[in-house]
Order: structure tokens, then sequence, then C-alpha cells
């Protein structure tokens, strides 16, 4: 027994007894994937999940079964220990089956030289360069898909996964791109979409209107639902189909051969002696059976879709239309569809009474010219040829291909640099593509605002992390060890090559002309940075970053230790690379240091229109009570390196000097409700306002008389960028890179303590203080010049 066939016995032993729901097989098959050896001739399908053996691979299945002699190729059908097995499959010796998510079948998906499937693969499954997928969806849409429907990015990851590792991807044509492929965000190449229709469709338009005779004689009703509740509502919905079920057989019984076709997990459930129907016949694709269907009942399913090719009589009963809509949506006009639509029982029974053709209908031949283009009636064929003849091609395109790691969008500056520079950028020049962690905008609502930000014009990749080992050096540390450097050096490299099969995982080895960490914060972005196939590696340093690990230690050593295997480490000022030049550059590395300046966003450049803001109005209050008061503004991440409580001992020394003055807050952070309780405990309850965080603050820092900042160091703060643009004049503690901003008589520097601060607020709002202009729009051309220079643009 070889360790493959070990491992295989260890996991159906493990799983026998209930003692893991997966685990072991996964790591199992992560530490082995490099050693299955790939076989050419080795074809590989799953159809829902091994659930059924039907729909597309079905019928691609058989095209290949005619071209192959016996013996020269093997077949792989992924089952369950309930899937019903068609007897040409069964009886054929080339076919093998592998039990679905169990070792056998990832070690299958590992040989197989051809993987072709209609929903998605597991999640741990990373293809070898040398395999192709075939990705061929189970169904046109009526009802709105991925984030169209569900907003939770969870729910359409794996799909967009695997289809950003598919090869080829089949298409009925423009409607089902809209309707599904750009429902999952997903950022496909071209030349992977292949608009040659659906192999299950070939057997609808070759039976040009005949079909076998029924053994009774009689012509077959079908009643086929969708499923349209949750695993934990299915009682409520089975029973609505039940019911229906029960008033056909009872009223068409004599006239009809009545069958049902239900969902999967309704169809475990139901009694089908005592309803009186017929269930479609074990090992019939439902597809072959709607060539045999005289009738079809329905309600939103895709296979009524299908089922129009047939030009045969089609009922749809939308008792709950209204509801339907509103709560899922539909991704065409139901109501337009070439079908009688009945909201009623009894109008169901009158329209099976007196069918009437799809083709009686004004938009039959519009529909299925929308829905089914070309309508190619070898797709089976088609879809064969591509399979066997699969050459990679590269889509070719002048725009420079960036894939950037934004972070995990925190409500901080660093989100706010990415978007205002990727809202900024001209699509015409760059084709941007962004890792969007999914367990964090799932979980997180005002992540997921930032990331609904996002331009359109950007490629979403959403990513989650499956397989990163655990940071033993972090670990050690933790309990005060530290690890020898050979020790570090083999956990960094295990964890590098980890984040190399994930990226393989999520893109294969799709390649960009830059690939890009903008966070510099985050262990995943700095390695999938690294893992991507690129020819320029470059990551940002947002801050001093040898200043953040003494005071809050917030940069994993992975990070730091990466910079050498970066081709360019980029601060956001001049003076800021200086800082991290000095601190992180090796003998031989200095020159990697580079920079690139934040972009300012729209909303603060001169002529935009404000956003409303609540604290506008706030201090329109203060001022007409108080017509010589004086507002001063600070908006910022609430922690220890924004040293708050200097800001609010400053101002408490104002305040003595000038009662008229007041102070508002605004942002968030793990210090917020202390600092809150130092401003009571200093007195300053009734002139100092917390905002919380601002989504739109620009109105508010336009009508303050001053801003101010306090901080212990910065990287570039984008807040006094854009207080300057707005015109409010600036006061902050003296770093260098707060000079850099502010400094040369654009605002008022001071040194870090409470009384040069309190000095540097009144200076600001004397009626002398006039300060040097700044040109925004000047700023932000350099600054994105910086950005086309850096990702090798040229600019007009």
């Amino acid at each position: 027994m070889n360790k493959i066939q070990t491992t295989i016995l260890i996991d159906k032993i493990v799983r026998g007894l209930r003692l893991t729901r997966g685990g072991f097989t996964n790591r199992a098959f992560s530490k082995n994937a490099d050693s299955f050896l790939l076989e050419d001739n080795h074809f590989i399908f799953d159809s829902f999940h091994g659930r059924r053996i039907g729909c597309n691979p079905l019928f691609i299945f058989r095209e290949l079964v005619e071209r192959f002699p016996r013996g020269s190729c093997r077949f792989t059908w992924v089952t369950r220990p309930d899937t019903i097995i068609p007897d040409d499959i069964k009886k054929n010796p080339d076919v093998r089956f592998v039990t679905y998510e169990r070792m056998e079948h990832l070690v299958a998906l590992a040989k197989s030289k051809y993987i072709i499937f209609n929903s998605t693969l597991p999640f741990i499954f990373a293809p070898k360069k040398e395999q192709v997928l075939l990705s061929t969806w189970h169904g046109i849409p009526i009802k709105k898909m991925g984030v169209q429907h569900e907003p939770m990015l969870a729910a359409s990851y794996n799909t967009q996964r695997c289809l950003n590792i598919s090869d080829i991807i089949l298409s009925s044509g423009n409607f089902f791109d809209r309707a599904f492929l750009d429902a999952t965000l997903a950022p496909l190449e071209k030349s992977h979409i292949r608009h040659i229709g659906f192999p299950r469709n070939d057997i609808a338009y070759r039976s040009e209107n005949t079909k076998p005779q029924s053994q009774s004689g009689k012509p077959k009703l079908l009643y086929a639902p969708t499923w349209r509740g949750r695993l934990n509502e299915i009682d409520q919905e089975l029973n609505e189909q039940i019911e229906v079920s029960e008033m056909l057989a009872k009223e068409f019984s004599e006239r009809y051969d009545v069958y049902v076709s239900l969902h999967y997990f309704a169809e475990r459930k139901i009694d089908w002696q005592k309803t009186g129907v017929k269930a479609i016949p074990k090992g019939i694709d439902i597809n072959e059976f709607l060539t045999q269907t005289d009738l079809l009942l329905s309600d939103y399913s895709s296979v009524i879709l299908d089922y129009l090719l047939l030009d045969r009589p089609v009922v749809l009963y939308a008792y709950d239309l209204l509801d339907y809509r509103g709560e899922r949506g539909f991704s065409l006009d139901y109501t337009k569809l070439p079908c009688q639509i009945a909201e009623t029982r009894e109008q169901v029974l009158e329209m099976i009474r007196n069918p009437r053709k799809p083709s009686s209908f004004s938009d039959y031949t519009n529909t299925i010219d929308v829905l089914f283009g070309d309508k190619n009636e070898r797709a089976s064929f088609d879809s064969a040829n591509l399979l066997l003849n699969y050459a990679p091609s590269i889509q070719k395109t002048e725009k420079k291909k960036v894939l950037i790691y934004p972070s995990t969008f925190r409500r901080n500056g660093i989100t706010t640099s990415f978007l205002n520079l990727i809202n900024a950028l001209d699509g015409d020049l760059v084709d941007i593509s962004v890792f969007c962690e999914v367990k964090y905008l799932d979980r997180d609502e005002s992540r997921r605002e930032q990331f609904n930000l996002l331009s359109d014009k950007v490629k979403k990749i959403l990513f989650r992390n499956e397989l990163q080992p655990k940071d033993r050096t972090r670990i050690l540390r933790k309990i005060g060890i530290t690890p020898s450097e050979e020790s570090r050096m083999r956990q960094f490299n295990t964890i590098k090559n980890a984040f190399k099969t994930e990226y393989h995982r999520h893109l294969r080895d799709r390649a960009f002309d830059v690939a890009i960490d903008f966070s510099g914060y985050d262990v995943a972005g700095t390695m999938l940075s690294l893992a991507a196939n690129t020819e320029k590696r470059v990551i940002y340093q947002h801050n001093d970053i040898a200043s953040e690990i003494k005071t809050r230690g917030n940069i994993n050593w992975l990070i730091t230790t990466a910079y050498r295997d970066f081709d360019e480490i980029i601060s956001v000022s001049p003076t800021l690379r200086d800082i991290n030049r000095d601190a992180f550059a090796g003998p031989s590395d200095g020159e990697k240091f580079g920079y690139c300046r934040n972009v300012i966003g729209q909303e603060f450049m001169p002529g935009a229109e404000f956003a409303p803001c609540p604290w506008v109005a706030k201090m329109h209050e203060l001022r007409s009570v108080n017509p010589n008061a004086k507002i001063f503004i600070n908006a910022a991440r609430i922690s220890v390196e924004k040293n708050h409580r200097r800001l609010l001992r400053a101002f408490s020394i104002l305040k003595n000097q000038n009662p008229n003055a007041f102070l508002f807050v605004l942002g968030d952070g793990p210090e917020l409700e202390k600092v809150k309780r130092y401003a009571e405990n200093i007195g300053l309850e009734d002139s100092c306002f917390f905002a919380g965080f601002v989504h739109k603050p620009a109105a508010a820092i336009k009508e303050a008389d001053a801003f101010v900042l306090s901080s212990d160091y910065e990287g570039q703060p984008l807040v006094l960028l854009e207080s300057l643009a707005l015109g409010t004049p600036c006061v902050a503690t003296n770093h260098p890179s707060m000079a850099y901003v502010i400094g040369d008589g654009l605002g008022v520097l001071t040194e870090k303590d409470d009384k040069a601060l309190a000095d540097g607020m009144a200076q600001v709002i004397s009626e002398g203080y006039k300060p040097k202009r700044f040109d925004a729009k000047a700023y932000n051309d350099a600054a994105l010049n910086e950005f086309y220079n850096l990702i090798g643009v040229e600019t007009p």
C-alpha cells in the first residue's frame, strides 16, 4: 500500500468514526498535493457537487465517450452515496466513481488533466498549470444571482474563485454574462468566456418537436417548481408544492401522466405514493425528460428557459410574484416571458386546460434570441473540441495590469488614501484588480461601507485564506522565547510557500505587470504580493514603521522580513521615505526606497459639492448663540500615537484664555472612551464634542475656523492635505511628515508640548494670520503622476 492509498484509507476510517468534518482530509491533501502526477487522458466530471449525474457535464461526457475507443481514457464521476447513476455510465468499464469531498475525490481532481463541472469545486483545490478546467453553469438565471441577491460575499466567494481559475467558461450569450458572471464580481478574461451555448440544450434543438410516445399513451405534464426557501424553512415551502402536486393528480391524471421534479432537499420528504404523482424516472436527466414533456408547470425555475426552446406550453404559477420580486428579484422582466402566468390555483387549472404555445406570444422570438444567442445545437461537440484543443491565450491590452491588496477596508487613513487613489485613476490607462478579504467585509458593516465606495471599474477578487500555517515565531515571542534566525527563516519560507498556493488557488498563474501591497500592515497582503505572478512587487509604508513597532507593536515580523523580497518600498512622502530608509535599508538596497504621495479625495477639491454632515448644524447652533465662537476640528483615528490627551490639555489652556473656543473631535478608535472620560475629568464636557466616525467630513472641516493635529508621529497626514485643500487653517505638532505638508508657511508647526500647541492654536485663529495658498489641483496631478511612474505608465 503506497502513501496515497494509506491516506485515503485513514480518511475513510476517520470519517466513518465521525471524528472530523474534513479537517484531516484537507490537511492531508494539502501536504501531498504536489506529489500527485497528472494523467493526460483522465477526465473528471462533477454535476451539482456529486448529487446528480446530469446537466452539461453528462452531455460532454457522452460526446467524449463517442470519440475515444474503450480503454484509451479514464473517466471519473463525483457522486454521493445516494446518487442515481445512469445505466450507460454504470456499465462503462472506463468509468470510476469517487465520493464528494473525500480524499479520493481530491486525489482524482489533482490527477485529472481535464475537469468539467457545473457548480463549484472544493475550497481546498488549487489546479495545476497543465490542467484544463471547464466551467459550465447549470442554468440561465431568471432570479437575481450572486451579490445582486445575497449581500454576504461569502455566498459568492467559491463561485467566483472557480470561475477565476477556469480556462473555459461556457455561456449562452451576453444575457448570461450580465445575469450570472457579472453578479459574481468575477474579474474574468474575456478570452475564457465562450459563447457556444450549453450542451444540455443540444437535445432540445435536435428534438424538432418530436418525442417518444409514453407507455400509457397519454401526454406528460411536468411540475417543476424552484427552490425558494432555506434549509430551515423547507416544511412551509414543501407543503405548498405537495398540495399543488395533489391538485394536478386529482384534476389531470386521466388526461396526463403527471410528473413532479422537486429540489433534492424536498424530494427526501415527499410521499410519492400518497401524493399520486410520478417522479422523473431514475437515471434520466431533466433536460432529456423535458424533450418528452408536453406541458410544463413551474414558477421561477431556470428550467423554464431551457424548455422554451421546444415551443411547448408553459404555465407559471406565480402566486407570490410581488413578494418574490421584492425579496429575491429577477434578472429579466418576468411578466414578459412567453408563458401563461397564473396567480391562483384556479387559474393554473384553467390554463392547463387551455394551453398556449410560447410562439403564440409576440415576444417569443426576441426572448429566445436574447437568452440563447446563436442557438448552437452542437455545444457538446464544441465543448469537447475546446477541452481537447485548449491552448492558453493571453488577452492583449495596452493597459497596465495592476494587482493591489488595499487593506482589510478598516475605517482609517490607509483605506481613505487607497479609495482616493483608485477612484482618481484613468481607466483607459490602468486595469486594477483588488484583493478583498471576505471574512472582514461580511462581519463588519463599516468595512463593507468602505468596500462599496470602490469604483465599478475596479475588478474585485474575493479572497479567503484557507491554508495559512500558524505563525509559531509570534506565538513563541508572546511567551518570552526568542527563536533563532534559522528557525524564523524556516517559518517565513513555510508561510511564503503557503501563500503561493493561496494565490494559485484563487487566480492560478494569472499574470500582472505590478503587484502592490498598499496596506503594508497585513501579512496576507504582503505574502500575496510576493506570491503574485508579476515582474514587479511593491509594498507601501504609510507611517514611521520603526516608531509603529516601538509604540504599538502592530507590524508583524513577517512583513519587515519580507521587505528584502520587494522591488520597491514606497513611503507616502519623501520625508517619510528617508525615515524608513534609515531604519530598514540594508547595505545594498537603499535604492528600493521611494515615495508616492497620497491623493486628495474629490470631495475636498475646490468647487466640489459637500455631502451633508450633521455636525455642521451643531456648529451653526454654537455660532447663533455665540457669534464670537472659534471652532477647532480634529479628525483622526483615536489611538495612542495621535495623542488626543495632548490635544485636550492644549485646548484646555486655550479655553482659559479664550472662552469662545470649541473643539470637535471626529473619529473612532481603541482610545475613544478613555479620551472622552479624560475630557470630562479636565472639565471640557461643555466645549468639546466627540462626533465618532464621520463618513463625509468635508463640510464640517470647511465650516471650522481651524484644523488641529496633535500626533506624536505620522506618515503623510492626509487630513492635513484635505484641510489645506478646503482653505481651513492648520496647526500641528512638529514631526518631519507634518512639516512636509504644512511647512513653508502653509500652516503652523509647534513643539510637542501642551503650551506650545495651545499657542499655535491661538495663532491660527488670530486676525493677522494668513497662510500661504495651497494649490490642491497641482498637488493631486503630481501625486497621480508619481503613481503612474511607479507602475510604468506614461502619461500625456
